[in-house]
């Protein structure tokens, strides 16, 4: 390298360390017109894009390293670098590429494996991130980036514990090492362990309080600690850093919604869809609030419709598309094929199990098809109103009242308060003569609701029936 060239690059340097990053542009852009071969030029052109990469003009600074890679395509360091910009372009099978040129030029370098599982962990390969990480631990144990990388992919996968020890071994090392502290917090998390997972999240925030995600996470668990003025607080704090996180504008519908602040809630679920119109989980949000909150079927409809283009497996769609086709528009055929949908998807659904039977028994006044669809429900989950429903088909459809009055015994001893139990099973007591009985169920339900004025009636007209009145 010329003297000339050579000075140029120091004063790059110089500059770049004192952030004048305007100023090392310059003089590398001088450099390179210094510079005597191809070799030197490429070495220029690394330099460039290091500057552009920090400004965030991550199209230059690609153009640069495709420069230099053209002047010198054996430098490792420049695929390497290439695969920074083209992983912050989010692009990240194209960083891979880079990354594995990189390796192929030069594979006893611990950064370049780390990096390229970063790249992997983005696209959600995480048994191959594990694997680029542990590579670049075999290169480098110290390599602390590695380490708390492997720990996110663990905690990505559940295993909370391994995760833990990761983070813990970077701690060892390096007590203010915030992002370990971070992954650490998430982890307790997860665990529901809240107390210590804000203790951690609070001790990074002393370190380091510019990290949009670290705020959101401390939303999360404020969230689920229910303090939720101070959720508010923090999940805006991390706006504020990067207004384009989608997440965090989910997490404020969240809150907002259980503050009972709706209208602001979606507000915040319309954010996270404008900045990622597949956002599965905010289509789903807003339309559970349009149908359960403000009585907007139509709206709410729409939403779910858009889930199950985004994504024909979520249960969870066609379980709300079945509800609402029963409950606001009085569709059941429609209802019928969205919640066999769901349960096909998902047989553990028990509550689309339960609003399947509630369709054919109460609309279709198909029994058969209702007992197996209570029947289903109660193998996955015993809940007092399917055995009270499912008392309803025997007693209404099939006559069968020994069997109704079973199945209201057993829901009311899930739920001793259930009014409409009591009173059913007055009723079917009643249908066999057993008026005794019958009396006594309707004062049940007068304890439990004492101005019933259903039960009032069976009671007067059981007692005139038995020259009690």
């Amino acid at each position: 390298m010329t003297d000339a060239c050579e000075t140029a690059v120091m004063a790059g340097d110089e500059a770049y360390h004192d952030e004048d990053l305007k100023t090392a542009l310059s003089s590398y852009k001088k450099a390179g017109r210094l510079a005597s071969t191809d070799n030197e030029r490429a070495f220029c052109f690394g330099r460039q894009a290091y500057v552009l990469k920090k400004l965030g003009k991550y199209e230059q600074a690609l153009e640069s390293l495709e420069e230099a890679a053209d002047l010198d395509p054996y430098d490792a360091d420049t695929w390497y670098n290439m695969g920074n910009v083209l992983d912050a372009m989010e692009r990240y099978q194209d960083a891979l590429v880079s990354f594995n040129e990189a390796i192929m030029l030069d594979d006893n370098r611990s950064e370049f494996y780390n990096n390229r599982g970063n790249s992997l962990y983005h696209k959600e390969d995480l048994d191959e991130a594990l694997e680029s990480f542990d590579e670049a631990l075999s290169l480098d144990a110290d390599n602390l980036a590695a380490l708390i990388n492997k720990g996110n992919v663990l905690n990505e996968q559940g295993d909370l514990d391994a995760a833990i020890q990761c983070y813990d071994d970077v701690l060892d090392v390096d007590e203010e090492q915030v992002l370990a502290l971070i992954g650490k917090g998430v982890a307790k998390l997860r665990m529901e362990d809240l107390d210590e997972a804000m203790i951690l999240f609070d001790a990074a925030l002393a370190m380091d309080d510019s990290i949009p995600r670290l705020h959101y996470h401390k939303a999360q668990c404020l969230h689920e600690l229910d303090l939720l003025d101070e959720a508010l607080y923090s999940v805006e704090e991390a706006i504020s850093l990067k207004s384009d996180y989608r997440q965090s504008w989910l997490l404020k519908g969240h809150i907002l919604r259980d503050s009972g602040k709706l209208t602001e809630a979606m507000k915040g679920y319309d954010k996270a869809i404008l900045l990622e119109g597949d956002y599965e989980e905010a289509w789903y949000n807003k339309g559970l609030i349009l149908a359960e909150h403000f009585d907007d079927p139509e709206e709410a409809m729409e939403c779910f419709n858009k889930l199950v283009t985004l994504n024909s497996g979520l249960s969870l769609a066609w379980f709300e598309k079945g509800v609402l086709h029963y409950t606001k528009f009085g569709e059941s055929d429609e209802a019928v094929k969205c919640l066999k949908r769901a349960v096909k998807l998902d047989p553990s659904m028990d509550m689309a199990w339960f609003h399947l039977g509630m369709v054919y028994s109460k609309d279709l006044k198909e029994p058969d098809e209702a007992l197996e669809s209570f029947d289903e429900a109660l193998v996955i989950k015993e809940r007092a109103e399917t055995l009270f429903q499912k008392g309803n088909v025997f007693a209404r459809y099939q006559r069968e009242y020994k069997e109704a009055i079973a199945c209201y015994d057993d829901a009311l001893e899930l739920d001793p308060n259930h009014a409409r139990a009591w009173y059913n099973k007055g009723v079917a007591y009643g249908k066999i003569g057993h008026n005794d009985e019958k009396l006594s169920c309707m004062d049940k339900v007068l304890e439990i609701e004492p101005d019933n004025e259903q039960a009032l009636k069976a009671l007067e007209d059981t007692r005139e029936l038995l020259g009690d009145g």
